[in-house]
């Protein structure tokens, strides 16, 4: 039911598992890819949290390392308006304008996108950190993937756009999750990566997403629901074990079909 795409009903009641507030200390830095994959294991382990902004056309990554921390509150207003506004919303959407207008631009932006980035260490409540504003438009798709093949798999991607030369001016985000028992959830029974890939608005993606997918889908990929991708139910029965319960338990809590929809029918391998 966590993870149910919306098609087991309406929930009506909900009780919540909670915890009191909490602050994390948010370090970002630049790095390079082989540095960053050298230190890997030792990152995940003794990080709460580790993110990587991988830009294409490069060797740099943005690493993002947040840990819960009881030191006071050391966020500055003025330099997260400036960060988070002026850099990650207006320059970003002026550089992604840029790349749109001008397609030979590519690998210019990527790396001056890479260039700009500099050392920040912030303190503060998680919902402080964590949420942040985003005006800049774009399509996306998001792989989950078995944790201890995120080195092969990162190399395969830059070596593939390095090939191809997409016309991307957006980075490659990857994150870490711990296995779970949820059926339908992408970490199912597997310490899991994630890499999602993203265009700009208007800017095409075919090619880009339909390469990457099958890259992800050599190492057992499964997609975010939330995001694009071109998975069937023959494929994605692969990759679930619990995929035919699931269906089973579907059927019999809505045997109408009262909460389908052409999606679900198509994902499920389901006739309307």
């Amino acid at each position: 039911g966590r993870v149910a795409l919306g098609s087991f009903g309406v929930l009506i009641r909900l009780t919540l598992q909670l915890t009191d507030a909490y602050k994390l200390e948010y370090v970002t830095d630049k790095t390079t890819i082989d540095k960053a994959l050298a230190t890997l294991d030792k990152d995940l382990v003794a990080n709460r949290n580790v993110e990587y902004y991988w830009f294409p056309y490069t060797d740099t990554l943005q690493s993002k390392l947040s840990n819960i921390s009881n030191a006071p509150v050391q966020d500055s207003p003025i330099k997260k308006y400036i960060n988070q506004q002026i850099i990650e919303n207006n320059a970003l959407a002026l550089l992604c304008g840029i790349g749109k207008n001008v397609p030979s631009s590519y690998q210019r932006v990527n790396k001056f996108m890479a260039w700009a980035i500099g050392q920040e260490t912030r303190i503060n409540y998680s919902h402080l950190i964590y949420a942040s504003v985003r005006k800049v438009k774009f399509k996306e798709m998001e792989y989950n993937i078995p944790a201890e093949h995120f080195p092969e798999v990162l190399k395969r991607v830059k070596e593939k756009m390095d090939k191809e030369q997409y016309k991307v001016f957006f980075p490659v985000e990857c994150r870490w999750t711990k296995a779970d028992d949820i059926w339908l959830s992408p970490s199912y029974g597997r310490d899991s990566a994630y890499l999602a890939f993203h265009v700009y608005k208007g800017t095409e993606h075919d090619p880009y997403f339909k390469d990457m997918e099958a890259i992800c889908m050599e190492y057992d990929g499964r997609p975010h629901w939330g995001k694009m991708h071109t998975r069937t139910a023959e494929s994605l029965a692969k990759t679930y074990p619990r995929w035919n319960d699931f269906l089973a338990l579907r059927a019999e809590l809505d045997p109408e079909g009262l909460f389908l929809n052409d999606y679900l029918n198509r994902l499920f391998g389901l006739s309307k």
